[in-house]
């Protein structure tokens, strides 16, 4: 999509990083809320185990990704991306 692609905010590694990580916190926080409140059955409890686990895993890729931005690796995949289009395109260095 157009907000995907074009965001100056998930562009950027750093920021896309945040924002997983910000939603994978707000759904292992939404998670905690559901079962201290709500008796659940044992297919509920694996519904809402399968979420945390997600909701783990979207904060750890952000972090990765927050990582990754602050070592400046977007500018090496761009430039390994470019590369790549040149030689397939049939381009010289």
């Amino acid at each position: 999509t157009r907000l995907a692609t074009e965001s100056k905010l998930l562009v950027n590694w750093m920021g896309r990083g945040f924002s997983y990580s910000f939603v994978g916190l707000v759904s292992v926080e939404e998670n905690d809320v559901m079962v201290k409140f709500i008796n659940i059955s044992l297919a509920g409890k694996t519904q809402l185990m399968f979420i945390e686990t997600v909701g783990y895993m979207m904060v750890g890729v952000g972090v990765i990704y927050f990582t990754l931005g602050l070592s400046c690796c977007k500018s090496v995949s761009d430039r390994a991306r470019l590369d790549y289009t040149k030689r397939r395109n049939g381009e010289t260095a």
